[in-house]
């Protein structure tokens, strides 16, 4: 049985709870059977800021990604359609991983 106790004290019996922690799951003292076999690797992130009148162009566009391994040259690429954020301002966003 676990018990859950949230910020304002209450507690919570459970006999199966589920963590949805991604890649931070072997970083913390959960009590799981065995770690999950993660390696960190190194990204880059690029948002750009485009316009509301380039966003109403460009709003329907599919996410993209490219995937590159000649003999583990491994270089991963994506690009997702712009979206507002809480700022109030449009972005694309571009990734970029190599050796994934």
């Amino acid at each position: 049985m676990f018990q859950i106790k949230l910020a304002d004290d209450t507690i919570i019996n459970s006999k199966k709870i589920v963590l949805a922690c991604g890649s931070f799951t072997n970083f913390f003292d959960f009590p799981l059977q065995k770690p999950l076999q993660l390696e960190l690797i190194g990204t880059s992130v690029m948002k750009f800021k485009i316009s509301e009148e380039d966003y109403q162009l460009t709003k329907d566009f599919p996410s993209m990604n490219y995937r590159y391994d000649p003999k583990n040259g491994d270089v991963y690429l994506y690009i997702l359609p712009p979206i507002q954020y809480p700022n109030g301002k449009y972005y694309i966003k571009l990734g970029h991983t190599v050796n994934y």
